[in-house]
């Protein structure tokens, strides 16, 4: 039985969205969901309430709901979500929305989920790894400190003076990246060298042990930024380093990760440095993402 759940989104005032459980001949009212589901169910309208807290939190700040059809709003404060906001501009011609309501949460559920987690667990590891190098956490501190102003960094054109953080950032998801795997299905029979790949059958590629593959990256288990010259990038064969997948599904949000991550890295860094635990067991767990499986439990120390 192909069962499909409807989630009518009536209003974006916070409600949980309605849900209907359709079979193909029958109706199952939720009373006949198991325990799981009913969890699912709940954790679900949690979600969607979170992400209406999220919108509706940002509804007063864009005031203007008349200019042109998908011009951003000049009174928008320039954040992601009241961008979408201000695009949402009735047609005047067809009366029809830019941006639907149900299309305006799923993007930014979007970003939410897959734009939250995996840079969360990026920055983990690369705080990790400079506490594990003092030379390098100085020279990263260096970089960061040598930009004048307390938020001059986070402008255009002095994010491109940080090269070093850049390139901290490409080390530390060439050993520990987010999306650990990733899949493919093969449509047709595909042959690779002498193996000969059935279609229907599924791939699994893996940034965790290609980027550690000595015939790419000398010393492939240490952590060294430094190796990110244009020489390195310019010799690396296509996929040898795939943090953000590859091909036509590759990650939507690749521009964005980095921007997030080197800006994060950044910005802590010029306050921050941290220190692990001595006694703390840092062991990788690869789930939907690689995280570490004891958390990362860090002592957070402010610069002077």
């Amino acid at each position: 039985m192909t069962r499909k759940m409807n989630y009518s989104w009536t209003r974006m005032c916070g409600q949980s969205a309605d849900l209907n459980i359709h079979g193909d001949n029958n109706k199952i009212s939720i009373s006949q969901l198991t325990n799981n589901q009913m969890g699912f169910t709940h954790l679900t309208h949690l979600l969607d309430k979170i992400i209406c807290h999220i919108i509706n939190d940002h509804k007063p700040a864009v005031v203007d709901s008349t200019t042109e059809l998908g011009h951003i709003n000049n009174s928008s404060p320039g954040d992601l979500v009241s961008d979408l906001l201000a695009s949402r501009k009735a047609d005047p011609g067809s009366g029809k929305v830019f941006i639907s309501d149900l299309l305006l949460k799923d993007n930014i559920m979007t970003i939410f989920l897959a734009g939250h987690e995996t840079v969360a667990n990026a920055l983990t590891w690369t705080f990790y790894l400079l506490s594990q190098s003092k030379e390098i956490e100085d020279k990263l501190h260096n970089e960061v400190d040598s930009v004048p102003g307390e938020n001059a960094h986070t402008n255009d054109a002095n994010m491109s003076k940080l090269q070093f953080t850049e390139k901290v950032f490409a080390e530390s998801m060439r050993l520990y990246p987010p999306a650990w795997a990733v899949g493919r299905q093969a449509i047709n029979d595909c042959k690779i060298g002498s193996y000969l790949i059935p279609a229907g059958s599924t791939i699994l590629m893996s940034q965790y042990l290609t980027h550690r593959d000595p015939r790419f990256f000398t010393e492939p288990h240490r952590f060294s930024p430094e190796r990110w010259t244009n020489e390195l990038k310019a010799k690396l064969p296509r996929f040898s380093y795939f943090p953000f997948g590859g091909g036509p599904r590759s990650c939507i949000g690749e521009k964005f990760a980095w921007m997030e991550g080197i800006l994060a890295i950044s910005t802590i860094s010029r306050r921050w440095r941290m220190d692990l635990e001595p006694s703390h067991l840092v062991v990788p767990q690869p789930l939907v993402t690689l995280r570490p499986k004891y958390g990362m439990l860090m002592r957070l120390i402010k610069r002077t």
